[in-house]
């Protein structure tokens, strides 16, 4: 909602005892969802958070609202009550129910509440560890062990040294997320939405299906399970045809058999074969396929210029460029490069684009975005002197007041953990352009962000070097450089909870969509994780204490690979992990070179007509991950023209998004079956086996 003062007010949410269930509720989930993700084994990256898709919840609520009335949410708490879900899922529950990195990466031992397992794991990183204080890792050994390997049968943890973490995590984490919710709610949530209007890829069908539940018949049944109009019927068709897929699919992965088991992987394929046919003719170039199926369906409904972004990026830089690069012998050509090349080019001079794009690209695309805002920003920022303003129901003036007390106490803390205070506050510009590049390739997007520990940390590193906070060559056990690794590695990494601006956007821009109060989901979304995180960090260590951390799937002694990297990096030696011979001049040109582009393009795009096809995200987010884009947005492309052509762009409006919709939520209908057999064969058995009481 644009910035007013005038706004006609949602019916209340938040009520007593709506509160109360939803606290009640958000504590159950999100602690059976990490016990069945941390015993998850092998599938963990299957099942990756809270398991029932979106259409299983939808029927429950018509079940219940035929019932009684009371049981019929309105718009505000139907966005609230998908967001209890939606965070602890990770971003894909809600276009097919599936699930991916959120909360469950705080079993990763490069987040402060996992820090401390590096000392176990790896016991060379205590002398760089245990530089930071006891109130941040724990300096006991045994307490660690105990956590690291489960506890002795019948021995009390030894919680004296667990408390202050635990509330200090808490506190940092929540700060974080009141920072992103402000900006997002009070600046490029508006700003996306209403002034630029982004597509929110993956809230489609989520977004189709809760405004036929919240549009009820005569007779107050919801609109979503009934067939009266056509949207309603291309929703079902949808879903029934795709449903029937996903379960020859779910049969085919867990019952391999016969014919079953051609269908295994039916909704996504990695096609490796391709690079058989073409490297004796160009050598290098990228031709491997990750084909995830809800890509190319997204890619029907996007804008033109995210498909022909992808497309085009593909074919310079995976294509013609590896294949120059390999012929004329600017880069040695190594076999199998032409599968996830990127990660192999893209790491070399004379044309580093991974690490351009994971550091200076990502800068540049934060400070465009933030110059494409600067008028809201002005607007937002002068509350604090001046009028307030609404976004919605929201007082941009309060809301603000709260944003400010979060930044001070975040970097206090990071200040006093040992950060340079002047440095903390460039750190800090960094991060959160960081954060606005990330969320908005998500929300454009159907695709990923680069990690931040893939170059974006190296770019403070100079800047400290520079201004005298540290040297320029180690070894020099430099406390304020050590944090501000460690912030930039916890709080960058594109897993856990720097997706928390990413989805909080798409919040905003669901109750938006949906005539929502802005400022109860404002509310909820801060009540939420103030109750979420002290709950969470708690059963985290008991947990571990029981079943011991090295048994969880994502946090074998083999998987730290980066972090050391990222944190030792000027500390203890120079590591920088794939960047060898790289140094601060390829960081710095590529800022340049992306603000170059992301200012330059669209200024020329208004002489050359191509360039209105170029999109910035889809950039970055291709030359990140190319095997994932590629193919996908090449299909939804061609199928995009082809039905457009055949029936017109009227009559194409009228159907893909309901046709979209319902395809995806079919297509994770039977996400719940697997669910339930990794949890009855994996998750149970690994927990009757590691647990100790």
């Amino acid at each position: 909602m644009l910035l007013s003062e005038v706004v006609e007010k949602p019916p209340r949410a938040l009520t007593p005892a709506f509160i109360t269930f939803m606290i009640i509720y958000t504590v159950l989930i999100s602690i059976m969802s990490f016990t069945v993700v941390a015993s998850a084994g092998g599938k963990a990256w299957t099942l990756c958070g809270f398991f029932i898709p979106p259409i299983y919840i939808f029927m429950i609520l018509e079940v219940l609202g035929r019932i009684s009335k009371r049981f019929r949410l309105n718009p505000t708490q139907l966005v609230i009550f998908l967001m209890t879900m939606w965070f602890i899922a990770g971003r894909y529950w809600v276009t097919v129910g599936g699930t991916a990195e959120f909360l469950h990466y705080l079993l990763w031992y490069g987040s402060p509440p996992a820090l401390w397992s590096g000392v176990a794991a790896h016991p060379e990183w205590k002398e760089v560890l245990f530089m930071l204080p006891s109130w941040w890792i724990p300096h006991d050994l045994d307490a660690i062990k105990a956590a690291w390997e489960g506890k002795a049968p019948g021995v009390p943890i030894n919680w004296g040294v667990w408390i202050a973490p635990i509330i200090m995590w808490s506190i940092v984490y929540i700060a974080l997320i009141i920072i992103h919710t402000t900006i997002m709610f009070t600046i490029f949530g508006p700003q996306w939405t209403e002034v630029e209007r982004i597509g929110y890829p993956l809230t489609i069908p989520t977004v189709f299906m809760s405004r036929l539940y919240l549009t009820r018949d005569e007779k107050g049944r919801s609109k979503l399970f009934t067939m009266k109009e056509p949207a309603q019927r291309v929703f079902w068709i949808g879903f029934i045809i795709a449903s029937i897929i996903s379960a020859l699919e779910t049969a085919g992965t867990y019952v391999p058999i016969g014919v079953l088991g051609a269908f295994a992987g039916i909704w996504g394929h990695n096609i490796t074969t391709l690079p058989n046919y073409t490297r004796g003719i160009l050598p290098g170039a990228e031709f491997c396929i990750m084909w995830r199926y809800l890509d190319t369906v997204l890619c029907i409904i996007l804008p033109y210029s995210i498909s022909v972004t992808a497309v085009v990026t593909w074919l310079i830089i995976g294509v013609i460029w590896h294949t120059i690069a390999v012929r004329t012998g600017a880069i040695s050509y190594s076999p199998g490069t032409e599968c996830w090349g990127q990660f192999y080019y893209g790491f070399r001079p004379p044309l580093p684009y991974v690490v351009w794009t994971a550091s200076g690209f990502m800068f540049a695309l934060g400070v465009k975005l933030a110059w494409d805002a600067r008028d809201r920003i002005k607007r937002v920022f002068s509350t604090l002197r001046g009028p307030d303003l609404l976004v919605g129901d929201l007082s941009v003036k309060n809301a603000m007041y709260l944003f400010i007390i979060a930044v001070i106490v975040f970097l206090a803390i990071w200040s006093a953990l040992g950060l340079n205070p002047i440095m903390a506050v460039i750190w800090f510009i960094l991060l959160m352009a960081w954060t606005v590049s990330s969320a908005r390739i998500l929300e454009e997007t159907p695709w990923c962000q680069p990690d931040a520990n893939h170059g974006y940390y190296l770019m403070h590193w100079y800047v400290g070097a520079a201004l005298g906070f540290w040297a320029w060559e180690p070894a020099q056990k430099n406390l304020s450089l050590l944090v501000a690794n460690h912030g930039l590695r916890v709080f960058m990494n594109g897993r856990d909870v720097s997706h928390s601006a990413d989805i909080i956007g798409y919040l905003y821009n669901m109750a938006y969509r949906l005539k929502a109060s802005i400022k109860e989901v404002y509310t909820a979304v801060i009540l939420y994780f103030a109750v979420l995180f002290p709950v969470l960090f708690t059963f985290n260590i008991w947990f571990w204490n029981h079943y011991g951390f090295k048994n969880a799937p994502v946090n074998g002694p083999g998987v730290g690979w980066q972090i050391p990297a990222t944190l030792n990096s000027g500390v203890l030696a120079m590591t920088q992990w794939w960047y060898g011979g790289l140094d601060y001049s390829t960081i710095a040109i590529g800022t340049i070179l992306g603000l170059l582009m992301f200012f330059g393009i669209p200024y020329l795009s208004r002489w050359i007509p191509l360039f209105v096809y170029f999109n910035a995200p889809t950039l970055i987010s291709t030359l990140w991950l190319i095997p994932l884009n590629w193919f996908s947005a090449l299909v939804g492309l061609v199928i995009k023209f082809v039905l457009t052509r055949i029936l017109g762009p009227k009559r194409m409006a009228e159907i893909v998004e309901p046709l979209v919709a319902g395809t995806l939520v079919g297509m994770g209908f039977f996400y719940l079956v697997g669910a339930f057999i990794i949890i009855g064969t994996i998750s149970i058995p690994n927990l009757q086996l590691y647990w100790r009481p």
